[in-house]
């Protein structure tokens, strides 16, 4: 019957076409300077492959963008992303770095809302970081560590959790970047602040040909049915895809390819579920309940 009801609901949405680009840049690589401009020559020409489809939205991983759209000093790539939103006619979420002007040694791990006429028009950064691997907690512990993240600095937490609206559509996007998406409590946060659609973008290069990549893929599956919207999935290396308000999945990619994927997508109805309203508070009262079950247990044995 839930099933039922949410494919109903599903099927009064309006669709929109999705196009997802994985680049597949290898970690090696990404981070390099010599190597920025050949990135994003591969993310324009596999998005431009996908023009002649008349996507309604484009998205890019987890940095794609390897360094900063919002500063002036990398205006000539920014433009060249530019250029790819106008020739689309249409809104390009990608990854990317944020900083604060003046405030130095402050690098956001950020999603970008680009719109055409050169405009960024929204922005989330990264709040909840990978220790070790984004930032160093407890230094003054773990100062012999620090070398795991000198290649890409150490990022600041974002402060605010963002819905952006793609121009033109009722169409409310909330951006989860990489490890974020195995945190329920803080995926909800954005379908209650009026997400209709979500986006997981992330870099699971790190994972190599593991079983990771899959078991992180496996994970928006729940948070796509937790609260009953629809997820867009934008990987690095893989895997990318699409999920379903009822968790069915579509337009995987094979791992550490330069692909493209395309689905026609339907935002979510606007109910929210019993799990986005409330959270965890079904699981707490199962372990109160649990935890006095045993408590009458061992009672009752003390009193035998």
């Amino acid at each position: 019957h839930v099933l039922s009801r949410e494919r109903a609901r599903e099927a009064k949405a309006s669709p929109m076409t999705v196009v997802v680009v994985q680049g597949s840049v290898s970690q090696d690589l990404k981070w390099s300077d010599l190597l920025i401009r050949r990135t994003v020559a591969i993310y324009d020409s596999l998005a431009r492959q996908m023009l002649p489809q008349h996507p309604d939205f484009i998205v890019f991983p987890e940095t794609a963008l390897t360094f900063y759209p919002e500063s002036p000093a990398y205006a000539a790539l920014t433009d060249q992303v530019y250029r790819l939103v106008d020739d689309a006619a249409v809104s390009l979420l990608t990854g990317g770095l944020g900083y604060e002007p003046g405030q130095r040694g402050v690098i956001y791990n950020s999603a970008f809302l680009l719109v055409p006429g050169g405009r960024i028009v929204g922005r989330y950064s990264k709040m909840h970081l990978v220790p070790f691997g984004e930032y160093l907690p407890m230094p003054w512990l773990f100062s012999f560590l620090s070398g795991l993240t000198e290649d890409i600095g150490v990022f600041t937490p974002g402060k605010d959790l963002s819905v952006m609206t793609l121009p033109g559509r009722d169409v409310r996007v909330g951006t989860v970047i990489c490890y974020e998406s195995i945190f329920p409590d803080l995926v909800r946060q954005f379908v209650k602040r009026g997400a209709n659609v979500l986006v997981v973008m992330t870099n699971d290069a790190w994972f190599g040909t593991s079983s990771a990549p899959a078991q992180h893929f496996s994970m928006a599956v729940l948070r796509a049915v937790e609260n009953g919207v629809p997820i867009i999935r934008a990987a690095n290396t893989g895997i990318s895809g699409f999920i379903t308000v009822t968790g069915r999945m579509s337009g995987r990619t094979p791992l550490f390819a330069p692909t493209t994927t395309m689905e026609r997508i339907r935002p979510g109805s606007g109910a929210i579920t019993f799990y986005t309203r409330y959270g965890d508070v079904f699981a707490y009262v199962c372990c109160v309940v649990g935890l006095l079950v045993v408590f009458e247990r061992i009672r009752g044995g003390k009193k035998r």
